[in-house]
């Protein structure tokens, strides 16, 4: 059974060969990030909020693209809000996303 979420934009970071700090960008590259929100199994408790990063990889005259999305981070907006406003400002990637949020939240993102 797959859950409803909804998502909202919060903010794009556009990489370039001048950004990169391990590994060089030959295309230009644009990160989104979205917080997601999905519905409480229980009708009591707080909507669920989760992340997305959608990785724009423009390469000649196509667009590849890499997403990852990891639900049910937290019930707090606030700290939703603050812990992707950390991801845009580290220039997290969809590869690392899983990581990242187990490494904050000690919330596992396999079932």
């Amino acid at each position: 059974m797959t859950t409803k979420y909804s998502k909202m934009f919060y903010g794009t970071v556009k990489l370039t060969n001048q950004d990169a700090e391990e590994i060089p960008v030959c295309h230009p590259i644009a990160l989104e990030y979205y917080r997601t929100t999905s519905p409480s199994q229980n009708l009591l408790e707080a909507e669920n909020f989760g992340v997305e990063i959608v990785k724009k990889e423009y390469r000649d005259n196509r667009i590849e693209l890499e997403r990852k999305r990891v639900e049910n981070i937290t019930r707090d907006a606030r700290t939703a809000d603050s812990f992707i406003a950390l991801l845009k400002r580290n220039q997290v990637t969809p590869i690392s996303l899983e990581e990242v949020v187990w490494d904050l939240f000690h919330v596992s993102t396999h079932k």
